[in-house]
């Protein structure tokens, strides 16, 4: 095979790809990268995940006022009818 024949091959390959050639550019690369983000958003949301251990606490206390808050309306709506 000539060095002729080799750049008309060359070509004829280039001219195929130019033609299947995706229109969203290199898609490859671009699921590679949102995978990665995706990978960083997974091992940040990891990092700040509050386990039901640490929560216990804020829970009490949270549950505690709000049932305070409920005994008061609840007793001023009794006062209220009798």
């Amino acid at each position: 095979m000539t060095l002729e024949e080799m750049s008309i091959k060359i070509e004829h390959v280039e001219e195929k790809l130019d033609e299947h050639h995706h229109p969203n550019g290199n898609t490859l690369s671009r699921i590679d990268e949102r995978l990665k983000a995706l990978h960083d958003d997974v091992k940040d949301i990891k990092d700040n995940f509050v386990r039901k251990e640490e929560f216990w606490p804020v829970r009490t206390i949270v549950y505690g006022l709000v049932g305070l808050v409920l005994i008061g309306v609840v007793t001023a709506l009794i006062a209220l009818v009798i």
